[in-house]
């Protein structure tokens, strides 16, 4: 059961693209992860790094959450490192 899904869209000022993360409330809360969401909202609204995905706003509804952040072309840094192995995961923890 998948709790999550991605998005691209834009933003109406800017025109921008931004990356949207949607969780279903009724799935994370089945999966017992909401602490762990409220703690990633938390952080990424701490963090100011260039190499860190920036969030841009949190958007609730009764179902659903939305998080709009930063959009970085190229898929999930985890998913990368996967693909790649061992010696790529060691030379991204070095930085």
């Amino acid at each position: 059961m998948k709790c999550l899904l991605y998005t691209v869209g834009q933003h109406e000022l800017t025109k921008h693209q931004v990356a949207v993360k949607i969780l279903n409330r009724q799935k994370i809360r089945s999966l017992d992860v909401v602490g762990k969401i409220r703690r990633e909202i938390q952080n990424l609204k701490l963090f100011r790094h260039p190499h860190i995905i920036k969030l841009y706003q949190v958007i609730s509804t009764p179902t659903d959450i939305f998080m709009v952040m930063e959009y970085v072309s190229g898929g999930e840094l985890f998913d990368y490192i996967c693909k790649n192995g061992k010696p790529m995961c060691s030379w991204f923890f070095v930085q």
